[in-house]
């Protein structure tokens, strides 16, 4: 991981000490982790025709929407950087979402 990118999650832990941050990358997608959409990653990262989409930017969309699925909480790219603690009142609600 880009050292950028460490810090980033570095300072995100130091914000809030009681989350538990959890990294995904291409080594944790296997069909239990990912039992409803393990072959359609499989076939989106396997696929080499030219597209103007990125298949890992599409790979990202696809894990997210299992991961909050399946295990709930907050799903945020690696290049977030958060300036306070306003998830802790975004917790309380029932429901939220960030584009």
């Amino acid at each position: 991981m880009p050292e950028g990118k460490r810090k980033v999650i570095e300072l995100n832990q130091e914000l809030y000490p009681d989350f538990r941050f959890k990294i995904w990358s291409k080594a944790n997608i296997t069909r239990e982790a990912f039992p409803l959409s393990y072959e359609l990653l499989m076939n989106i990262y396997s696929c080499n025709k030219f597209t103007r989409y990125s298949k890992m930017a599409t790979m990202a969309d696809v894990m997210r929407h299992e991961l909050v699925y399946n295990e709930g909480g907050i799903y945020m790219d690696t290049s977030m950087l958060l300036f306070n603690r306003a998830m802790y009142k975004w917790l309380s609600y029932k429901a939220f979402l960030s584009t």
